[in-house]
């Protein structure tokens, strides 16, 4: 499988993934939002996944996370968060990182130094990872 990882926009995750999206309750609106740094899963130059960040106050917020059902398990969706937190680092450093997670992401996220914050309905869980530099 050829596998690229690289920076995409809002139209195109909209355009090919939100129709999949939608029935899997993952949140995405027609209009970009503002602050948003999209990183798109290309497969023989086909969209197949996206994770996003996004600045909000004084944190960031992992967000949009999505691969393809039928392309799942093939540790895209790792190579994706990586990707995203090389931006964070580079951009962001300093700033804490929060997110929404489904049963399916939670894992990543605990293993890359978010804690539980709430657990909402759906099995969703909202979770933190302080700043670099300690602060929140």
């Amino acid at each position: 499988m050829s596998l690229k990882i690289s920076k995409t926009t809002h139209n195109q995750v909209y355009e090919i993934l939100s129709k999949y999206m939608k029935k899997e309750q993952v949140a995405i609106s027609k209009t970009k939002p503002k602050n948003i740094y999209y990183i798109g899963a290309f497969k023989n130059g086909n969209l197949i996944g996206c994770v996003a960040l996004q600045k909000i106050g004084n944190k960031i917020r992992y967000k949009t996370d999505f691969i393809m059902p039928n392309y799942r398990t093939n540790g895209i969706y790792k190579k994706l968060f990586n990707a995203r937190e090389k931006v964070k680092q580079f951009k962001y450093n300093d700033l804490a990182v929060t997110a929404y997670c489904s049963k399916n992401s939670i894992n990543t996220f605990l293993s890359n130094g978010f804690k539980i914050k709430k657990e909402l309905k759906n099995g969703i869980k909202f979770v933190e990872r302080e700043a670099q530099n300690g602060t929140s």
